[in-house]
This record gives structure tokens, sequence and C-alpha cells, in this order.
């Protein structure tokens, strides 16, 4: 074929063999991935909230404070935690160490502690930078989603703008967990009323 120019295109032939195989390896270099090591670094997001509730708080007699001070105020209205897997799993805070359990405990020390003028707390922000790590590590439980909607009643009751976001990746935490209005069972389940705790705080 001719064109404008007067000249004739040639196109030189290319190996389909070498093409594909430079192609594959290309591709298997570009997407190959190192193996997952998700425990250890898991571990290690365990240890680091526990650690950071341990400084944040204090010791077992501290965390048992903060939790009669909850379970005597906010749980009255908002019952969307057991409180007796909670005094269960209390005793084990730091010799077997939780991150979402740790988390659900920075939680309760949050919501009922009278915060300064300045509602943006180190608590808060700890708080905040602890979710993100349990999120990136792929680290979801009910405890988890506890804590996320506590943390949201807290920027609600403060007018932070940030309870528009934190509420839509709690209620996609709980769903991701299975936990939604259409569960079957009576509201003595946690899940259940946790479901319709989000939906309270949301409204």
């Amino acid at each position: 074929m001719s064109y404008s120019l007067g000249r004739r295109c040639e196109y030189g032939l290319i190996s389909p063999s070498s093409s594909s195989a430079s192609s594959e390896a290309s591709l298997e270099q570009t997407t190959r991935v190192p193996p997952p090591k998700n425990e250890p670094r898991k571990s290690s997001i365990h240890e680091a909230i526990t650690e950071n509730l341990g400084k944040a708080v204090g010791d077992l007699s501290d965390i048992r404070i903060v939790a009669a001070r909850y379970f005597n105020t906010i749980h009255l209205w908002l019952p969307v935690i057991s409180e007796t897997l909670y005094y269960e799993r209390l005793p084990h805070t730091f010799t077997n160490p939780l991150g979402d359990w740790s988390l659900l405990s920075l939680a309760l020390a949050l919501v009922s502690t009278v915060p300064p003028e300045d509602t943006r707390t180190d608590l808060y922000f700890l708080l905040k930078s602890s979710i993100s790590l349990v999120e990136a590590a792929d680290i979801n439980s009910l405890e988890v989603v506890q804590a996320r909607l506590l943390v949201c009643l807290y920027e609600v009751g403060h007018g932070m703008n940030a309870a528009y976001i934190s509420i839509a990746a709690t209620a996609r935490a709980a769903v991701e967990l299975g936990i939604t209005g259409k569960m079957e069972g009576s509201c003595d389940k946690v899940e259940a009323r946790l479901w319709w705790g989000i939906v309270m705080v949301d409204r």
C-alpha cells in the first residue's frame, strides 16, 4: 500500500513466541507481590493499640472505672455492648492483647469523659489513628464496629463534621460482618441492638 510520500509501508516480522514471552514476563514482574505477612503485622498492631490504651487510660483498675462510668450512663440509652462479656474479657486486656478490644476500651474512655473546650483531644486523635490501623490491617470485628459507633456518637454530640464520614464507614463495617436491619432475632441480641444504634446515630 502506498501513501502520499510515495513510500511503501513495510512491517518487520516479530516472532509471536518471543513477543508473548516478553509480555508475560513483563506482566509477571508488574503483578508479582511479596507473600503476605499479615499475622506478624497484625500482632504488632494488637500490641501497639493495647500499649496506647495503657498509656492513655491506665491499668486494669483505671479501665474498670472508665467502663463502670460508661455502663452507668451512656449504656442505659444506647445498649450496643454486652456488659457481661466486656467484664469477662477485661482481665485479659494486657496478658492477651487484642487491638479491637483495646480500641473498644479507648472508645469507652472517649465518650464517658467530658472533654475540654477543644473536643479534638489527644485521645480522640489516638482513636482515629487506631481505627485507621485496624482498617489497614484488615481487622474487623464486633468490637471494632462498636468502637467506631462510639466515636461517631462523640463526633455527633460535639457537632464535628467528621461524623458524616465516620457513620458511613461504621455502617459498611457492620454490613461486612453481616450486621444489618434484616437480621433475624430479637433486640436482645447485641448485633441487632448495634445495628439500630448505628441507625439512631445516623438519624
